[in-house]
């Protein structure tokens, strides 16, 4: 199974991939997913919370590798396509608007997949990219993280640490959301 990679970068800088050729995954995760989520944040940071409810992202797991750049998260790609030829994979490549690295995340649901995945890109960096590692993480750290800290601390209802990142990261997500 190839991975390929999708057509245009996100306004915050990401490319997607999946063994889909159609990243009919990755469409629907968007849409059924990562939009509602990032909009419930919204909604709850503009409501005033104090607490936020994770809702989709309490089952939302990155698995992660930090490389130099897009061509080396290629070469990630093509050597763990090698690798785990039958296996779906999808995710997303690039660096973020405003990063000097790049990433290769790939997106899973469950606890069990997720450290599938992390043995399997863990593999696969031993081998080719020695001084690389598969990292896991839940949810999207920006914004979670910036408002609750890391995420081991999460709870499926939990207090936003540094409300004083409130405003902002609204802001942030309105804009990226809304296109303003």
């Amino acid at each position: 199974m190839a991975i390929h990679l999708g057509k245009t970068r996100s306004r915050e800088g990401w490319l997607s991939f999946e063994t889909d050729e159609h990243l009919t995954r990755t469409k629907r995760r968007l849409h059924e997913r990562c939009l509602p989520c990032l909009m419930g944040l919204y909604e709850q940071l503009k409501a005033g919370a104090t607490q936020i409810e994770l809702r989709e992202a309490w089952t939302c797991w990155k698995v992660t590798a930090v490389v130099d750049d897009d061509e080396e998260c290629l070469e990630v790609l093509r050597r763990f396509g090698e690798r785990y030829p039958e296996e779906a994979v999808y995710g997303k490549i690039g660096g973020g608007v405003g990063r000097e690295t790049s990433a290769v995340i790939f997106h899973t649901e469950t606890e069990e997949r997720r450290d599938r995945l992390a043995a399997m890109l863990s593999d696969v960096l031993r081998e080719h990219f020695p001084s690389r590692r598969a990292v896991v993480s839940r949810g999207c750290g920006n914004p979670y993280e910036t408002l609750l800290g890391p995420w081991p601390a999460w709870l499926p209802l939990s207090p936003v640490r540094w409300p004083e990142r409130s405003l902002g990261v609204r802001t942030a997500l309105r804009d990226s959301l809304y296109r303003r």
